[in-house]
């Protein structure tokens, strides 16, 4: 099983990633979501209905990079907040649970 500090660490480059691409390529998406009066956008990335393929992609090759298997992981997900008055969602915070039940967070953003 890896070590807490390496699975925060992917979990932070995750959250980076997946916040700098949903701003980037979906700001309408959040823009919407925002005007809708959410306070929160949520993605499975592994689990029983995983829901965006392109941030597990990304999690699967940072993951990759660590030599760490995707199979130590039950569920990730990734929850995207809008603090404050932001437009767009400005936080972002990556979830991870182990088979062996351990969490580990990432945030990135405000």
């Amino acid at each position: 099983m890896p070590g807490v500090k390496r699975l925060r660490s992917v979990a932070y480059s995750l959250a980076q990633h997946c916040l700098s691409g949903l701003c980037q390529f979906a700001p309408e998406r959040t823009l919407a979501e925002r005007r809708a009066g959410l306070a929160k956008i949520s993605f499975t990335l592994i689990g029983p209905t995983e829901s965006d393929s392109s941030f597990r992609t990304r999690l699967t090759d940072i993951l990759a990079k660590e030599h760490i298997d995707v199979s130590v992981l039950a569920s990730a997900q990734a929850d995207f907040l809008f603090v404050g008055q932001c437009r767009t969602a400005n936080q972002c915070v990556v979830t991870l649970v182990l088979t062996n039940g351990k969490v580990v967070q990432g945030t990135a953003g405000a």
